[in-house]
């Protein structure tokens, strides 16, 4: 009966999570580090090779060290490609079986299965846990949290037989929940916790039993030495706990996430801190104004902390006094506290207050508490067992709603961030982001308006300077784009997207040398830039320095050799320095990486004419009409190939197809009426020479002068 039972809750949490959270198949990417982890991350989306499974191993980008996360997303990739959907079903499918693993635990530690289905029940449905699920760039929530809980069961496993090869799983367990995310680092005090309860190992070292009160220790010698022995038992653990610990702090550093006690100071710490404690508290109970960003609070409102203070110190008060005859409380409780210590804000990461998915394993501890306090405090009514069942009911239907709702806000940026500034005040990160979203659907004038507020509220936000800048400079005002990127440079010297989006600027508006010089800077801070390479290469060859043009193309091939337009361009400047043979091989490389590359096909024909390779020319004139039938400069080089190989009657076919194109394109007429005076009809080429006196007299009187000859 009980495993049928099992299976029975098993498919209910399975079938009421995935119905919940199903709607995220259609949802989107977000403009919220889903490009940093997904969507402009090149390290995922070239896939599983060698050298990317390396840089997952080696890289702290973004600031962190999670390399499985990071094969995580690989293997999205490579599954589903860019589709989102398949991302979040992935996160969707971790959350269903972080599920069914934490009842399964739950109930082999306490045999109570009604007790334990009801924790899954509010781990699964809870709404605070839907940023966790949600957000494509959170994967590392629902992955660490897997390996958090099959170590705890592990470590159950091994608690019910000691030996090396089942203390070798916990630590393998536990050892890929950290690659997943720094969060487990407190889970070696969590086992301490379950050791005391429910496992019981303080008292009978081995065994364990499912009893909902502790017993009285007979040897207070003997308890001490048990203690000793799992304390030590924890220390490869801790070991392991401080390496991944300095690893991550480290990446943070690198990324300058950490912030300093002159902006975040100690004592707005941990007021911070205390009101986060009561706050996530608040929010497990009446879960509303759920946003994905929480501004950090300018002031300090002495009387909140205050209050946050006796509530924290009476909590635990009720809890001491209840150790032994309401363990279950302890474990909750220190579980709770324990593992938000990483997130709280002490070691402030971030200009965020607190986290919805900082909750997603915390809350286990609240909710044990929830489940096994509850019956014991409602055990005296009458019709205890409807009361409990109808509670249960209603928190679930109440949960389920809730997500329901809260997960209709994470259906885009929009609706996201639109959210967000609905439910917080001065909110700069939501404005900012919102602009994003917008800036990239072409609402500029929307976007503008966003990251103005946004600015108002955060006047030297760097990132919000530069959005602005590139908005501002997309609407055609250059000289305020211009003004907030330098305002932005003079905050941060070596931000290469100020860089990048100032050269923009100063190129849009023709000043060639300003726009060089700040592309030169982003080559300065990121030399393996090809994209900016070829950018000031593109630039030196607008001005005919074509020699200093080639050698950024030569760069940009270097770094890149895949880079199609490189080897396009330089084969020009090769042209234009007279390195016919050169350029052809690179015309080649283009037309190699790009079949359908129609300029480099016509420029190809136009080099190998320049040798008096006709027939070559012919070929590539003709492939590049293929591709563009109505390229006027084609159909004029074509006529003039096969113009030098005497054949006039075609060079007037091609002349006349270009003429259609651009009927006032003097060169047209000029060829044009070359070929109609090289084949005798003397009037036609008159009357080019009639057309070309009123837009070209220069050339019009060299075309009078050859057929005069």
């Amino acid at each position: 009966m009980t495993n049928n039972l099992k299976f029975t809750i098993g498919i209910f949490l399975v079938l009421i999570t995935l119905a919940t959270f199903l709607p995220l198949k259609n949802h989107e990417f977000i403009e919220f580090d889903d490009s940093m982890y997904v969507t402009e991350n090149f390290h995922i989306q070239s896939g599983f090779k060698w050298k990317n499974i390396i840089w997952a191993f080696s890289t702290f980008h973004f600031g962190n060290w999670h390399p499985l996360t990071w094969l995580s997303y690989m293997l999205d990739y490579y599954l589903y490609g860019m589709n989102p959907g398949g991302y979040h079903l992935t996160n969707l499918i971790f959350h269903m079986a972080n599920t069914l693993l934490l009842f399964w635990v739950l109930y082999r530690m306490t045999g109570a299965i009604w007790k334990s289905a009801f924790v899954a029940s509010f781990f699964a449905l809870h709404p605070l846990h839907v940023e966790s699920v949600a957000w494509v760039a959170d994967r590392r929530d629902v992955l660490s949290t897997f390996f958090w809980i099959l170590t705890m069961w592990a470590y159950v496993h091994y608690s019910d037989k000691p030996n090396f090869q089942r203390y070798l799983l916990v630590f393998i367990c536990f050892g890929l929940g950290l690659m997943c995310k720094a969060m487990l680092i407190t889970l070696p005090f969590v086992m301490l916790l379950l050791d005391y309860w429910p496992l019981d190992r303080y008292h009978h070292g081995k065994s364990r039993h499912h009893s909902d009160s502790m017993p009285k220790p007979e040897d207070n010698h003997s308890e001490k030495s048990v203690i000793l022995r799992l304390i030590l038992e924890k220390i490869p653990f801790l070991a392991l706990t401080v390496i991944f610990t300095i690893l991550n702090f480290i990446a943070q550093q690198k990324l300058g996430a950490l912030k300093p006690v002159d902006i975040f100071p100690i004592t707005h710490r941990l007021a911070n801190a205390l009101n986060s404690y009561i706050g996530y508290l608040q929010k497990m109970v009446w879960p509303h104004h759920l946003s994905i960003f929480y501004p950090y609070p300018q002031t300090v409102d002495h009387w909140k902390v205050i209050v946050a203070g006796f509530m924290l110190a009476g909590i635990s008060i009720f809890v001491a006094r209840n150790i032994r005859k309401h363990p279950y409380l302890f474990l909750g409780w220190l579980w709770y506290l324990g593992t938000l210590i990483p997130v709280i804000g002490l070691l402030q990461i971030g200009d965020h207050a607190m986290a919805d998915r900082y909750t997603y394993v915390p809350l286990i501890g609240p909710s044990i508490m929830i489940a096994w306090g509850v019956p014991h405090f409602v055990s005296k009514l009458s019709y205890r067992r409807f009361i409990l069942a109808l509670l249960t009911i209603l928190s679930i239907s109440s949960l389920t709603i809730s997500t329901w709702v809260q997960i209709s806000y994470w259906q885009n940026s929009i609706t996201l961030f639109e959210h967000a500034l609905n439910v917080t005040d001065r909110n700069y990160l939501a404005h900012n982001n919102l602009g994003i979203a917008l800036y990239k659907q072409g609402k500029n004038k929307e976007a503008i308006a966003h990251f103005s507020e946004a600015l108002k509220i955060r006047p030297n936000g760097v990132g919000i300077l530069n959005n602005l800048g590139a908005a501002l400079a997309r609407q055609g005002r250059a000289k305020e784009a211009v003004l907030h990127f330098q305002k932005l440079l003079e905050l941060t010297p070596n931000d290469e997207g100020a860089h990048y989006n100032l050269g923009l600027a100063f190129l849009n508006e023709r000043q060639w040398e300003n726009a060089i010089k700040h592309f030169k800077e982003v080559i300065r801070i990121k030399p393996e830039n090809d994209e900016m390479h070829y950018r000031v290469g593109t630039i030196l060859e607008k001005l005919d320095r074509f020699k200093a043009a080639s050698l950024y193309y030569k760069k940009t091939i270097r770094i890149n050799p895949s880079h199609d337009k490189a080897h396009y361009h330089l084969g020009i400047c090769l042209v234009r320095l007279n390195q016919l043979e050169t350029a052809i091989k690179h015309f080649k490389e283009a037309i190699r990486i790009t079949p359908e590359y129609q300029e480099a096909h016509n420029n190809l024909g136009v080099t190998y004419a320049q040798q008096k390779k006709f027939a070559e020319a012919i070929k590539h004139y003709s492939k590049a009409l293929q591709l563009k039938p109505d390229s006027m400069i084609t159909h004029l080089n074509f006529g003039i190939a096969l113009a030098q190989q005497k054949n006039f009657k075609d060079a007037i076919k091609h002349y006349s197809e270009a003429l259609k194109i651009a009927p006032d394109y003097p060169e047209i007429h000029f060829h044009l009426g070359l070929a109609f005076s090289s084949i005798g009809d003397t009037v036609s080429a008159l009357k080019e020479y009639e057309t070309l006196k009123s837009s070209d007299p220069r050339l019009a009187d060299r075309l009078f002068k050859m057929i005069s000859q």
